[in-house]
């Protein structure tokens, strides 16, 4: 994933390791090297659906997984609530009926920026349907991150701040401060084109200490789900939400 040789997105583009960074804290294999993901020894697949909208939906669209991690989604317009037609809450149900739905809330919270992200609930979304479990992020003492967005259909969360510094304070002087330890795109120049043409990676190297967000809280999730149906593949999502509830 996030080679130019087989990209998910537009060579040298930053949602090529965003795609590897999710990954990795869902499944990464044990390689003696860096951390390992929630479920190592999970068979997956990666599907790069914001480039192939186009093929979506269809019935039963996911029903080559069991669980499914979806870490994307569309901002909200600051100062306002975004909304999602019948058409497009139908488009999901039926893209996604017989898989089992792990949803990133999203990182719109905060009413009070000025760029693009602005403040969102989660109960706008077509992706949160009831048989979905969605995902919001804390921090490491369990208090909501602050940019995680809110609603009454989150479900579960996962702490994705490793320090407790809010994600607005983890820069700067805190800038050493662990966030989320995961795989990375190894910026390697003689894949990427030249060392200053590679920005790919979120470091140079192949691991990443410092990934944060909802995407990051819902591989957390997306993994133990695994970890569950490996236990018992019998397990619906009813199951499996009741489970992550005890």
């Amino acid at each position: 994933l996030g080679s130019n040789l087989w990209p998910g997105n537009n060579p040298v583009n930053r949602g090529q390791s965003h795609g590897t960074a999710v990954s990795g804290i869902a499944v990464g294999r044990i390689n003696g090297e860096s951390g390992i993901g929630i479920a190592p020894e999970s068979d997956w697949l990666p599907n790069a659906f914001l480039d192939h909208q186009n093929n979506w939906p269809s019935v039963d669209y996911y029903n080559y997984a069991d669980v499914v991690n979806n870490s994307w989604g569309f901002n909200g317009i600051a100062g306002t609530f975004r909304t999602n037609s019948p058409q497009q809450a139908a488009n999901w149900q039926i893209a996604t009926e017989r898989s089992i739905q792990v949803v990133a809330a999203g990182n719109d919270r905060d009413p009070g920026r000025t760029s693009s992200q602005g403040w969102d609930n989660t109960n706008n979304s077509e992706k949160t349907r009831r048989e979905n479990i969605v995902v919001a992020a804390t921090m490491r003492n369990g208090e909501v991150e602050q940019y995680s967005t809110p609603g009454a259909t989150i479900f579960a969360s996962a702490p994705v701040n490793g320090s407790n510094f809010r994600f607005a304070d983890s820069s700067g002087a805190n800038a050493n401060q662990q966030r989320t330890v995961t795989a990375d795109v190894t910026d390697d120049p003689a894949i990427d084109g030249g060392p200053n043409n590679d920005n790919a990676g979120y470091t140079n190297g192949t691991t990443n200490t410092r990934f944060n967000g909802t995407s990051a809280a819902a591989p957390m999730v997306t993994g133990t789900v695994a970890m569950m149906l490996e236990a018992n593949p019998s397990l619906d999502w009813r199951n499996v939400q009741h489970i992550l509830a005890r």
